[in-house]
Parts: structure tokens; sequence; C-alpha cells
């Protein structure tokens, strides 16, 4: 199968969930639009493991979602595919393993540079309450990691840490865009990791030892 029929046919999980969620929320009354991001993410010609041209994608994301953003009037919930764009062709792309998070990132960096409202941070919501020094699904005692730079973070995520990609990382951190790792489960939960430009001393020692 040619790499841009087979990224075609995955993109379809994802814009079928999506828009499934957003006729719920239009079902219980809640002003939510639909918008597939690769009508918005422009991305370079690698299937299967696309890049974000940002130039291009700061471009859509002026025109298609900054109005409703920055709209006084209207409160709209956007419900966004994650994991696609499309190259300048129109051929739908993927963005590889951590698509989806990768799509929240790129959207926060190019809001970032070209919104008007620099207070963005990223959310990720997994089933776990964060990044934690050893998985806890085999060393259950193992101790949560609360905060961390964009260098360490990457660091743990390149040797290996499922739940976090390091290019997700790259996307934010040139505008230090806080992220943080959060257990779905446990919504109001205190216990979760942090990622910004600093990083807690005692928490650096778990990191070490």
């Amino acid at each position: 199968m040619e790499p841009y029929y087979r990224d075609y046919v995955l993109s379809f999980g994802e814009v079928l969930s999506t828009y499934i969620l957003n006729q719920y929320l239009l079902s219980c009354n809640l002003d939510s639009v639909f918008i597939p991001t690769n009508k918005i993410i422009i991305t370079n010609d690698e299937f299967n493991n696309a890049y974000p041209l940002y130039e291009l994608t700061n471009f859509r994301i002026k025109n298609l979602l900054i109005p409703l953003l920055e709209n006084p009037k209207k409160d709209v919930i956007m419900c966004l595919t994650g994991f696609i764009g499309r190259n300048k062709m129109g051929y739908i792309t993927t963005l590889g393993r951590g698509g989806s998070d990768y799509t929240a990132t790129i959207l926060a960096h190019s809001l970032y540079s070209i919104g008007t409202d620099k207070n963005i941070k990223v959310v990720l919501w997994k089933d776990v309450d964060g990044l934690f020094a050893i998985n806890p699904k085999y060393v259950p005692e193992s101790s949560l990691i609360k905060n961390l730079d964009y260098d360490e973070a990457k660091h743990i995520a390149n040797f290996g840490a499922k739940i976090l990609h390091p290019k997700c990382l790259e996307a934010i951190e040139k505008y230090k865009i806080p992220l943080e790792i959060r257990n779905f489960d446990k919504p109001l939960n205190d216990n979760f990791t942090e990622i910004s430009d600093h990083t807690d001393k005692e928490q650096k020692k778990l990191l070490l030892n």
C-alpha cells in the first residue's frame, strides 16, 4: 500500500471518534464545532511521521481557530482531531507515535506565536498520574516526578517513556509553554507531572537515583 493511502486509511478512526464526540455534545445542547486538523495543520511529505510546517499552519489557525477563540459573544467547544494533518498537495498525513499529543503541542505553539493570549498550557490526559521514576505497572511504589524541565523530560522520553514522545516537547519548548500530564480518572488530583523551564531539586534526585 502506498504511504499516502495508508495515512488516509489510518485517519478514519480519529475523524469518526471526534465527529461522534462533537455530535454527542451538540445533543446535550452545548455549542460545539467539529474541526478536522487536516484543515489546519500543514506538514511535510513524510507520511506516517510528518512534521508541521508552522508558517502555513499558523496562517490557517489564524483564519480558522483564532476567530472562534477570541469571539467574546460565543463560548465554543472545539472538537479537533489529533494525529492527522495534510501536506501541501492536500494528501492526509499522520504524525506518528504520540501523534494526538503532538497535535496538542503543535496547536499550542501556533496559538502562542500568533494569538494575543499568551496564557497557554497543554494538559495530556493519561491512565496514570504522570511520569514516574520507574514504570508503576512493574514497580507500584515508584515515585511520581512532579516537576521536570524540558531537557530532562526529553531525556526520559528518549529512553522509552511511552506516555510522552520527545517531539511533543520540541513544539512547546521555544515559548516555554508548560505541559501537564494528568490522570483522566482523577481530574482534580493534585498529584501530576508538570513540565516547564525549571525543575525542583528534590524531584531531580529521583532521576539520579
